[in-house]
């Protein structure tokens, strides 16, 4: 009598024990959620409308007539003065227009661009940069050292210019946490990285010829477009 008293015990905490692991188990079930992204397209109608300085041929020349002097709107950069741009980019009011005359143009320090101003390159002007060639740490993430930051900023451009890497290395320009910004009609040269977009939306690409760096072919880094 005793066994079957002791053998009904143990049927019971059993039977106890796996419903109170089955409520465990729904508790801790895993809640799956799906997230809707709204994807935003810019047509082409838009991009002419927001850089008129790209499409429209006049657009440059008019905007030396109604500017015949140097002010913070309109600043002309003469070419031989090293890291001249960054003074420009400094006096440049908020939507101006920095104009690089032809010739070369040397940046041998970083270009910081936290406002939203316009580099718009002549006929010819050719933009040198200095960066550092990028490697990938032992973890396998590679450091961005840009020559061009675009950093918390809106409605950036950079058109018609000659991009030129000094050192056949490193990259030119990052954007980061910048919107509606555009790098247009642009020749980059020589560069394992030409742009690299982080969390800047809106940002338009377009009509640029891009030739990297010939780095990688030493086997010790990659180069991409």
């Amino acid at each position: 009598m005793k066994n079957l008293i002791y053998l009904s015990i143990t049927i019971t905490l059993l039977l106890f024990s796996c419903q109170k692991d089955q409520v465990i188990l729904e508790q801790e079930a895993p809640i799956i959620q799906t997230e809707t992204t709204d994807a935003f397209y810019l047509d082409r109608s838009t991009v002419e409308e927001r850089y008129p300085s790209v499409f429209q041929e006049d657009w440059i020349i008019q905007q030396q007539q109604n500017n015949s002097r140097s002010n913070c709107y309109w600043n002309v950069v003469a070419p031989g003065t090293p890291n001249a741009l960054s003074q420009a980019v400094t006096d440049a009011c908020d939507y101006g227009i920095i104009y690089l005359e032809e010739g070369v143009h040397s940046q041998t320090e970083l270009l910081m661009i936290n406002k939203p101003v316009k580099i718009i390159g002549a006929a010819g002007a050719v933009l040198q940069l200095s960066p550092e060639a990028i490697y990938p740490e032992e973890s396998g993430a590679t450091a961005m050292n840009p020559a061009i930051h675009v950093q918390n900023t809106r409605d950036f451009l950079i058109q018609d210019l000659t991009i030129e890497s000094t050192t056949e290395a490193g990259q030119d320009i990052l954007f980061e946490n910048s919107m509606r910004c555009a790098i247009m009609r642009n020749t980059f040269t020589g560069f394992q990285f030409s742009g690299v977009i982080e969390k800047s939306d809106q940002t338009v690409i377009m009509y640029n010829t891009i030739t990297t760096s010939s780095i990688w072919q030493a086997g010790e880094t990659n180069a991409h477009a």
